[in-house]
């Protein structure tokens, strides 16, 4: 069974959009970036995971959340196979969101294999961190998808009644 909660923060600003899927059918689409972290052996390492969500939880999502929350997603992943603009094949998991509620947002004022975390950091430091490590992963490799894929995202996941 593909199902799963995801617990991290938003480091993108959730978009949302309305894509015309049909002469008769569109959906609210809303896309962003979720990133948790795990401990490691040689300390805390980041995974960032492409999110998507339809219809009310899109429209939902884009009016309670913002970038920098922490907060924990209940979805499924799916795999997306999609070409660049080189024409090379990649494979992209994107994590698509049927739920998502609000983290504890409070800061731990430690973390094991960690120095202690200062609770009078200013948020904008956090996200400018966030910030930082989102390019980080993206200049290693971290492939974003382009608007076209989202659609196809979409229109291949959509259940209409």
């Amino acid at each position: 069974m593909n199902f799963g909660m995801y617990c991290g923060k938003i480091v993108t600003v959730p978009e949302v959009k309305l894509l015309p899927l049909d002469t008769d059918k569109q959906a609210y689409i809303c896309k962003f970036v979720l990133c948790s972290t795990r401990n490691s052996f040689d300390g805390i390492k980041y995974d960032f995971f492409q999110c998507v969500a339809f219809d009310s939880a899109a429209k939902t999502i884009s009016e309670r959340f913002s970038k920098g929350i922490k907060v924990t997603a209940v979805g499924k992943f799916v795999n997306h196979v999609f070409k660049d603009e080189n024409g090379t094949r990649h494979l992209s998991d994107v994590l698509l969101v049927e739920q998502m509620e609000f983290g504890d947002n409070v800061t731990l004022p430690f973390v094991r294999n960690t120095e202690p975390k200062d609770l009078e950091q200013p948020v904008s430091s956090e996200i400018k961190l966030m910030d930082d490590m989102y390019e980080e992963a993206q200049q290693k490799g971290f492939v974003c998808l382009n608007e076209n894929d989202y659609f196809d995202i979409a229109a291949s996941n959509l259940v209409f009644d």
